[in-house]
């Protein structure tokens, strides 16, 4: 059994910058690297990291940027016998400007990524425990349609889903999203996109108060959902708030959990961070890996933290991730227990 990742995979150029300029200003670049990255192929790798079985389903072009893209995960063991490749498209490219403080900003070149696609997701989904869908895999084209397809199966199959939002799946289906909810185990969501959920509806929400900034979203998808349809699992808006655990992303305040038996917050570790790319897809790989272990919300949410500061504290993504002994050295100093840890 193993679990299936649909994510872009692309080719990430890092540049450190003394500062971060404005428009039309000029910083210098202290360091230039090329890297493994999307957030589909961190994902992957990371839970390849953590000694899980995993199938990344990306696409790339036929191209030198594609071998960068899978380094990482070919060397930590991914199967990558799903990966396509678009010859008409070239690999996607994603270029990351870091600012001192380690914060991060994106210009992304979706390229192949979108152009993925399934003709029998049945197929795809035999021997699958786990379904994890990173945020652009719904934003268009033919790898839109494979992500709903899989999502559909997945559900009716019995399969856990989770769906790791990002801001421009937001911008674009903010409303349609809402039938995508009850096909989910977890949805992971970090501040911004929380806020971009509501924007326009509760506005002056604190992003502070994530239960209350769920909660004006379901309010406004009462009068929404019902045209948006795209999937046969929606279920009426009042059992959304229910069925599915909602993890918010807190960066290094760590995170907060949400589901049908209330709502708690688990503190994150305290880490000279250098660089935050790939920290939330390490946090969804850990708190998955957790999950399936058999751990508590509780423990899932500490192991997901503990992952993701200790790759905040190196550069890079895919290829920054700790080694598992890396990983049980900074566990022991921080005192985690639990499942995932033991498991290790």
């Amino acid at each position: 059994m193993t679990i299936l990742v649909l994510g872009d995979a692309n080719a990430d150029l890092s540049a450190r910058m003394q500062r971060f300029p404005a428009e039309g200003d000029d910083a210098a670049i202290t360091a230039l690297g090329w890297a493994s990255g999307g957030a589909g192929v961190n994902v992957a790798t990371a839970l390849a990291v953590l000694a899980e079985p995993v199938r990344l389903l990306a696409c790339v072009g036929a191209d030198p940027a594609a071998e960068v893209a899978l380094r990482g995960p070919r060397r930590a063991g991914v199967d990558l016998g799903s990966v396509q490749v678009a010859t008409a498209h070239p690999t996607g490219l994603c270029f990351a400007a870091v600012s001192p403080g380690g914060e991060r900003t994106f210009f992304s070149f979706r390229g192949a990524n979108s152009a993925l696609a399934l003709a029998n997701p049945a197929a795809v989904l035999e021997g699958v425990r786990w379904l994890h869908l990173c945020g652009h895999a719904l934003l268009e084209g033919p790898q839109r349609g494979a992500a709903l397809a899989l999502l559909e199966g997945a559900t009716a199959r019995g399969v856990p889903a989770s769906l790791d939002l990002c801001l421009p799946l937001i911008h674009a289906r903010r409303v349609e999203l809402a039938g995508l909810l009850a096909c989910l185990h977890t949805l992971f969501v970090n501040e911004l996109e929380l806020a971009a959920l509501g924007s326009g509806v509760f506005a002056t929400q604190s992003t502070e108060d994530t239960e209350g900034l769920f909660e004006g979203y379901r309010q406004h998808l009462q009068g929404g959902v019902s045209s948006s349809k795209v999937l046969s699992c929606e279920p009426s808006v009042s059992s959304v708030a229910s069925s599915v655990r909602r993890v918010v992303k807190l960066g290094a305040r760590g995170c907060r959990i949400e589901h049908a038996d209330g709502a708690f917050d688990v503190p994150g570790f305290a880490v000279d961070a250098v660089d935050t790319t790939g920290c939330g897809d390490a946090f969804a790989a850990a708190y998955i890996r957790a999950c399936l272990a058999g751990a508590t919300p509780v423990e899932c949410a500490r192991f997901g933290n503990a992952l993701g500061a200790l790759v905040a504290t190196r550069a890079g993504a895919a290829e920054a991730l700790p080694t598992r002994a890396e990983l049980r050295a900074f566990l022991h100093e921080w005192q985690v227990d639990g499942l995932a840890a033991r498991r290790l």
